[in-house]
């Protein structure tokens, strides 16, 4: 195998195979990028962490085709530091040498064989706007729960109609939800890793094919230079639709921007994590922090409307349903202190649903 590559893009190319190969990697194999060579001008660097794999094609003069698996990580560090505009590679089956200005290395090369064979994924397709799938992965990857131990919770539940896409996270304190349209969808559903999604998000074509493999067992994100395909995560996953509020007794619409900067500036008064309050009054909303130091409270103009009521939020959680709505207002509605909230705006398609903190009678009285 012999080949010539741009530095920059190789550097470029190899962030995700590595990334991805390097996330769980208990073999030499898993550890390894795969490099193969398509024709005469492109190559495919491929990483895998046994559950999802991103493949990668990036342009190069291809002088003899062939395969080999080196050490990715190894490979991403040298072509990073390397000061020339061109590298030269050649393998002999047992190492790969790089040439590259006054540069001249090689590093041993791992057993092909050793690497799980990868073919076309074929299934059922559906095509959706890159924009929407980018815009919706980063809406609600932020409630996806961190424990590990329940891996269902820790993925995003992806839900297909024939012409609508939704995906869902929670973590169990809230719930994100984003629909967006889509061309020749199937009727589906499967909780993808949280990690997969994420690599979605390098795609820079305008639209994005995602095939279903028969059973199931496996869902492919296919763009022209970048295929990311990953297996189902196993387990239960809570049923979003008996959740969302279907009609609300309070609510209050705020200016995003503005709000977001004052429940950080309230937020910010407690090194604890103290909830914050919201008392929805006439034309006003109040919030209020009670903490070691005493208490913060700021008084922020909102258009309320239904019952007055007071009501209490992890002020973290609050700001990641906020950060996700991409519009000048945002609707706050809520049932009561005790039943979940709803944070939404006009057309931007994020239903965000979000528990509140219990406060002690004396709390709220204080």
């Amino acid at each position: 195998m012999k080949f010539t590559v741009s530095q920059l893009s190789l550097t470029e190319a190899l962030v995700a195979p590595v990334r991805v190969a390097n996330a769980k990697a208990t073999t030499q194999a898993v550890g390894g990028v795969l490099i193969q060579s398509y024709g005469d001008h492109s190559l495919v660097l491929s990483g895998t962490d046994g559950d999802t794999t991103v493949r990668v094609a990036v342009r190069a003069s291809v002088q003899e085709q062939g395969v080999a698996l080196v050490p990715g990580r190894k490979l991403a560090d040298v072509t990073r530091m390397l000061e020339g505009e061109e590298i030269l590679f050649e393998s002999d089956g047992n190492r790969m040498r790089m040439s590259c200005g006054l540069f001249n290395g090689a590093m041993s090369v791992l057993p092909v064989g050793n690497f799980p064979s990868l073919g076309m994924p074929e299934g059922s397709e559906m095509v959706v706007d890159s924009a929407d799938l980018i815009k919706a992965i980063n809406q609600v990857v932020p409630a996806c729960s961190t424990n590990e131990k329940r891996p269902a919770l820790a993925g995003v539940r992806l839900i297909s109609t024939p012409d609508t896409l939704t995906l869902v996270a929670t973590d169990n304190s809230r719930i994100a939800i984003r629909s967006m349209p889509v061309q020749g969808g199937v009727e589906t559903s499967h909780i993808l890793p949280r990690a997969a999604l994420l690599e979605v998000l390098r795609v820079k074509s305008d639209k994005v094919t995602i095939i279903f493999t028969e059973r199931g067992r496996e869902v492919t994100f296919k763009t022209p230079g970048l295929l990311v395909t990953t297996r189902p995560v196993a387990g239960k996953f809570p049923n979003h639709e008996k959740i969302v509020p279907e009609s609300t007794e309070s609510s209050a619409t705020v200016m995003r921007e503005p709000f977001i900067n004052a429940v950080r500036r309230v937020s910010a008064m407690s090194e604890e994590h103290s909830p914050i309050r919201l008392s929805f009054g006439m034309d006003m909303m109040q919030m209020r922090l009670a903490s070691e130091d005493g208490q913060t409270h700021e008084i922020f103009p909102a258009t309320i409307g239904g019952e007055p009521i007071e009501i209490a939020f992890n002020a973290q959680f609050l700001l990641d349903g906020l950060y996700g709505v991409d519009t000048r207002a945002v609707f706050i509605q809520a049932n009561g202190p005790t039943r979940p909230a709803l944070i939404s705006s006009d057309g931007d398609g994020l239903n965000y649903v979000l528990m509140p903190v219990r406060i002690a009678a004396k709390a709220v009285a204080a």
